[in-house]
């Protein structure tokens, strides 16, 4: 029990990391917060210094939520069955947006030790590899995880299709870490067919499985 509430006080320590280091440095942040850069590398839209305050919030908001959400699940018995693959995706998420705001706010601040877009690209690869490897422990909820009508339908339809999108999305995530720091539409290519292709493929895939088990029973 200490050390199952130890790693959340671990995790919840992780999540105010963005908002802490944001306080410390906000009167040296710019009026114009930069919020999103292209494909290019280039900032296309800022905010309110105050908006970084609201980023830097993004990690806390989330793992709350996701503290909520089982409570709330017609399935959360599950979450039991898979409760340390649950917080250890809560744990990376954490790190990882908290990173990108940071990646952020470092930029903003004119200390810039990585390009942005190249940041980014990174840290969401990172997180898709991350996924993958958690994706087939995930156990059958409503919250997080594959959802389509037909993986919702059948505990064995969400088993096969995360056994498969678990792959998509770590070997996917393996590809776009190697063109993370390529600049440009070529990167950003890359990434809209990963991204695309795998929610495709595995969307036609729970739909096949759902069809074959059902021809099965008949």
């Amino acid at each position: 029990m200490k050390n199952s509430k130890m790693k959340y006080v671990i995790l919840y320590i992780i999540a105010l990391i963005p908002i802490i280091v944001t306080i410390i440095f906000y009167n040296k942040l710019p009026d114009q917060y930069p919020i999103h850069w292209n494909i290019q590398g280039q900032v296309d839209n800022y905010g309110g210094r105050s908006s970084s305050l609201m980023t830097a919030s993004v990690p806390l908001i989330i793992i709350l939520l996701m503290q909520v959400l089982p409570l709330i699940d017609p399935k959360k018995r599950n979450y039991e069955n898979f409760k340390g693959s649950y917080y250890n995706f809560q744990l990376m998420f954490a790190i990882l947006m908290g990173a990108l705001h940071l990646l952020t706010l470092s930029a903003a601040i004119g200390y810039e030790f990585i390009k942005v877009d190249s940041g980014v690209k990174l840290l969401i690869a990172v997180l898709f590899t991350v996924i993958g490897n958690l994706m087939p422990k995930f156990k059958h909820n409503y919250f997080i995880g594959i959802k389509t009508p037909w993986t919702l339908a059948s505990e064995e339809v969400w088993f096969a299709t995360h056994r498969l999108g678990g792959k998509l999305w770590f070997y996917g995530g393996l590809i776009m870490i190697v063109f993370s720091f390529i600049p440009g539409t070529v990167s950003a290519g890359i990434y809209f067919a990963v991204i695309m292709g795998s929610s495709i493929y595995m969307l036609l895939y729970s739909y096949l499985i759902f069809r074959k088990l059902q021809r099965g029973v008949k």
